[in-house]
């Protein structure tokens, strides 16, 4: 898988230089993206996770090339990469969704119908259609990736109930931490 073209189709088909991030232009991008993907280790797909997080959204800022990243990183959480690599891309589908407009420049992006959409909505509509896969993993036997896809999922979700009603739901089926975790939203919830 790590070195799987497939996984990362259309990489180089986006215009990267002429993206933006919060440190210049996104010419970085795919070489973090392809690092991530193939990482060999939680160290290793940490240091490619921060190469993205602190460029395409930074501090809670999203910047254009954000919107580029997410087929990406949902293309990483639907592989069969090592749970700590998906449990990164998870971590960035996550500061996206939860992400506000950096660049009042570049507040805007042309979404594949052909209109212009603001960046954060636009960022929060591409995410959402992978949701089954987010829900699928709740049900998944990797702690940190159900983890992971329940924080997503809390911060898509604009129906509390309808959140509540998908999380109870859910079998922790043994697993401790993620049962916490699940409570703790569900606690949240009410």
């Amino acid at each position: 898988m790590p070195n799987d073209p497939d996984i990362l189709p259309g990489l180089h088909d986006v215009p990267w230089a002429s993206l933006r991030t919060a440190h210049g232009t996104a010419e970085s991008i795919p070489a973090a993206i392809r690092g991530l993907a193939s990482a060999t280790s939680d160290a290793d797909a940490d240091h490619w996770y921060w190469k993205l997080d602190n460029h395409v959204v930074l501090q809670g800022s999203l910047y254009e090339a954000a919107y580029a990243v997410i087929p990406f990183a949902i293309s990483i959480v639907d592989s069969s990469a090592p749970e700590f690599t998906r449990a990164h891309a998870y971590d960035l589908l996550v500061e996206i969704a939860r992400g506000v407009v950096g660049d009042p420049s570049h507040a805007s992006v042309v979404a594949p119908s052909g209109a212009t959409e603001p960046l954060d909505r636009a960022c929060l509509e591409q995410i959402v259609t992978a949701r089954d896969r987010y829900v699928a993993d709740l049900q998944g036997d990797e702690s940190t990736v159900r983890r992971k896809a329940l924080d997503l999922i809390v911060s898509l979700d604009d129906d509390p109930a309808s959140v509540r009603k998908l999380l109870v739901s859910i079998d922790p089926a043994g697993d401790d931490e993620f049962a916490d975790a699940l409570n703790r939203e569900l606690d949240d919830l009410d």
